[in-house]
């Protein structure tokens, strides 16, 4: 403000002087009004309105006064062009000051845009890497899932636990203990234990239950929920304390159809952890349910494990419904007894993987050459036996030489070379080679009559030089 009032003090010293010497004739006043304009950019530059006019009005009554006294018309118009010039320099201005606001305004509305846009972004790319981590998760528990159906024993599950849980999850100790099929109070029938380390093992759980297991494993069962506790002091009373837990701790009993069949048990688990350990719990579930049925469904199996036809118990029971069947309606039926010839030695000298891979193969070319309503078992060892429904002797001779030349033929490997068998094939029919008087009437001695009429055959034909087909009794006309 100082300072204006110097500048306005100034421009009245300019034109006082400016009368005193041109009256003087020393310089003439038009010389010092012509500095008038520097003092009308000045204030317009610094936007003082009050000084500008005290300069306009300054100016006007000095010059007026002159114009009165000499007369002088030039400074008339001098002082015209300065008004238009100060006009100009108004309307200049606002119209900047107009400019100047809204590209303030765009700028401020700019700047909030950006920051809301660099927001968004920021959102966007915490969803992104939020996304990115859940497809993840996703990705190695589908992956696990994918390696749990691959999974038909315990052994191969706690191998897929082993090798898929330690990524991205992080625990001091893992246990699965798996509950006996039936009793109202758990009965631990299977433990195994993962470490941090990656090792797994199975351990004798009965022996190495320990009384703080017991507990927990009791409450899980009964409470049938997910059980966790930060800390010791966390822990159910009833639990009690034992040294060498570990905490965190999370117990996930593992349900099927309402009831517990196995717990799964997790010591310094993160909390973090904690949803992606009970995907994997309730993956488990299904797994350990599914094992036990395989389980069950392998010990009363009807097929043989290794030449995967029907086992001599499954045999025997479907004969016998053939052989009723034949009887009720009068059908032929034809037994034949197989066996692969100098089977012994054939596994004494190729060692007894090559002989169960020959094996599996001529149950494989036996299968091959025979109707899908027949019937065969493994009988004993390298013996096989087959029950060909609606089929006479005649129909039968031809079945067990085709299957006899198809044997001969095939070359079985034996590592780096070729092996070849042969077979012996012993034909019995029903009713041709029963009693006139049992054929009516259904006994447990005929299935024994024939099959012991089939190997008679096949004893012969083994005297006879093997590779060979020989039929009990006479052949029909």
């Amino acid at each position: 403000m100082r300072e204006k009032i110097a500048v306005f003090s100034g421009l009245a010293v300019i034109l006082f002087l400016g009368h005193h010497f041109d009256t003087r004739g020393m310089m003439p006043y038009f010389g010092w009004l012509s500095l008038t304009p520097l003092f009308v950019l000045y204030f317009l530059n610094e936007g003082e309105p009050f000084f500008l006019a005290a300069t306009l009005v300054l100016t006007a009554f000095s010059a007026a006064a002159k114009v009165i006294t000499s007369g002088n018309l030039l400074i008339l118009h001098f002082f015209s062009a300065l008004g238009l010039m100060c006009a100009a320099g108004l309307v200049y201005r606002s119209e900047w000051k107009k400019l100047l606001a809204a590209s303030l305004e765009a700028k401020g509305k700019s700047a909030e845009e950006h920051h809301v846009l660099e927001q968004k972004y920021k959102d966007r790319e915490s969803n992104v890497r939020d996304m990115t981590r859940q497809v993840n998760e996703i990705s190695t528990l589908y992956e696990l899932a994918k390696e749990f159906n691959d999974c038909l024993s315990y052994e191969s599950l706690i191998e897929a636990l082993r090798k898929k849980i330690f990524v991205g999850l992080s625990f001091k100790k893992a246990e699965l203990l798996v509950f006996a099929a039936e009793g109202d109070l758990p009965s631990v029938v299977r433990k195994f234990t993962l470490h941090e380390g990656g090792t797994a093992e199975e351990d004798e759980a009965k022996a190495d239950l320990t009384p703080f297991e017991k507990k927990i494993i009791l409450s899980a069962y009964e409470k049938k929920e997910i059980l966790s506790a930060a800390t010791a002091a966390q822990a159910e009373p009833a639990w009690g304390t034992e040294a060498g837990v570990i905490f965190p701790l999370l117990i996930f009993p593992l349900m099927v159809q309402g009831r517990v069949i196995a717990v799964f048990v997790l010591q310094g688990a993160l909390e973090e952890d904690r949803p992606k350990f009970e995907v994997i719990a309730s993956e488990l579930s299904l797994h350990v349910k599914k094992i036990k049925l395989y389980e069950t469904v392998r010990e009363l199996s009807i097929v043989d494990g290794l030449t995967q036809v029907f086992v001599r118990r499954h045999f025997i029971e479907r004969f016998e419904e053939e052989l009723r069947r034949s009887m009720r309606h009068g059908f032929h039926l034809v037994v034949l007894m197989l066996d692969i010839d100098h089977f012994k030695s054939y596994n004494d000298n190729h060692g007894h993987l090559v002989g169960d891979a020959t094996l599996r193969e001529v149950a494989q070319v036996i299968l091959s050459n025979v109707r899908r309503v027949d019937i065969v078992s493994r009988y004993g060892g390298e013996e096989f036996a087959i029950v060909l429904p609606e089929s006479d002797k005649k129909a039968g001779m031809e079945v067990a030489e085709r299957i006899r030349s198809a044997v001969a033929k095939k070359r079985f490997k034996a590592y780096d070379e070729e092996t070849k068998v042969t077979v012996s094939i012993g034909v019995a029919s029903f009713p041709l080679d029963i009693e006139a008087g049992d054929v009516d009437n259904y006994k447990s001695d005929i299935i024994l009559e024939l099959l012991r009429k089939a190997d008679q055959a096949l004893y012969q034909a083994k005297e006879e030089g093997r590779n060979r087909v020989v039929t009990f009794g006479r052949l029909p006309d």
